[in-house]
């Protein structure tokens, strides 16, 4: 039996998350549904991890188990001939036995889009349409403050009862500005459920000018405050690329 690897791209836009829920489109539902046409059998897959409503994906991972014998560009084809328009694979590689694309995982990039400019409906679904200029040299600097290891149940919606530990490092995080675009970079060792949602959201309201930076490290370490309440719209996320 082949443990098979694969890398999708997709638009989260019309899905629910990555997740399979009953009555609801699913990103992982949409896959297990293609496995089933060409395996004829229910094969489960194991994703990376979650990507919430309305988050978009380039580089997430899935592994799944198969005693069907074809090349890694025969199941590259056969599953994306089965896939809806929305769904593309990139990449199938046979893994060891031992690989699971989440307890492999050693580290994940995302990135978040924001539209400073006038509203554009080319970019409706995929991009934040802020609308307003933002201070990036602020965003900037208080994006450093997120750097290492830290405790971010703060910045986060999962309960104590979901989570065993709260401590990611924050590899980088890096910001950008491309003519009305601003490109929010950020890579660690994992994250939180809606942690680099509330990230982003933190760092508009401090370009914005309505919040300073020390409500970071107010948060950060559960230093003496509550979980932020700004959290970023799903539709401006990107998973970029899951590390092993």
């Amino acid at each position: 039996m082949s443990n098979i690897k694969c890398i999708v791209s997709y638009n989260g836009t019309n899905f629910s998350g990555w997740q399979v829920q009953n009555d609801k489109r699913s990103v992982e539902g949409e896959i297990e549904l293609a496995l089933f046409k060409i395996c004829k059998e229910e094969i489960s897959i194991i994703g990376s991890g979650r990507t919430d409503k309305g988050v978009h994906s380039y580089g997430q991972t899935f592994n799944f188990k198969s005693n069907i014998e074809m090349k890694e560009e025969q199941w590259l084809k056969a599953l994306n001939t089965n896939l809806p328009y929305d769904i593309r694979i990139t990449n199938v590689e046979f893994v060891d036995d031992n690989f699971h694309s989440r307890f492999s995982c050693k580290g994940k990039t995302y990135q978040y889009i924001l539209n400073q400019g006038d509203f554009d409906p080319i970019y409706k679904d995929i991009v934040y349409q802020y609308g307003k200029k933002l201070d990036i040299d602020k965003m900037i600097h208080a994006a450093n403050m997120f750097i290492g290891k830290h405790d971010f149940q703060y910045f986060c919606s999962n309960s104590i009862d979901e989570v065993k530990d709260f401590v990611k490092e924050i590899y980088s995080f890096n910001i950008k500005e491309e003519n009305n675009l601003i490109y929010f970079s950020v890579a660690g060792s994992g994250f939180l459920r809606y942690q680099v949602r509330m990230m982003v959201g933190t760092l508009i309201e401090i370009g914005a000018n309505r919040k300073d930076e020390t409500i970071i490290s107010e948060r950060l370490d559960k230093k003496g405050a509550t979980t932020t309440s700004f959290n970023a719209p799903s539709n401006g996320l990107y998973l970029l690329k899951v590390e092993y």
